[in-house]
């Protein structure tokens, strides 16, 4: 294997690349929370409680996908 590949996102100046994981992560609870309020409107808890994780791991991926600008 390359030694190359097994470095984790470093820029040309080997730091590590800053993204914006945590704060998505916190806008996908936020939505998830709102469509389980919707949900639990309707007596389906159990779907509400999905809608948190799903929106906490897709929040978590599209925040990793922007890069933070110096």
């Amino acid at each position: 294997m390359d030694k190359d590949k097994l470095k984790i996102e470093e820029n040309e100046h080997g730091q590590k690349q800053e993204n914006y994981m945590a704060l998505g992560m916190c806008f996908g609870v936020m939505a998830g929370s709102v469509a389980m309020a919707i949900l639990a409107m309707f007596g389906q808890i159990a779907w509400g409680g999905m809608c948190i994780g799903l929106g906490l791991i897709l929040g978590m991926l599209i925040g990793m996908a922007i890069p933070k600008k110096k």
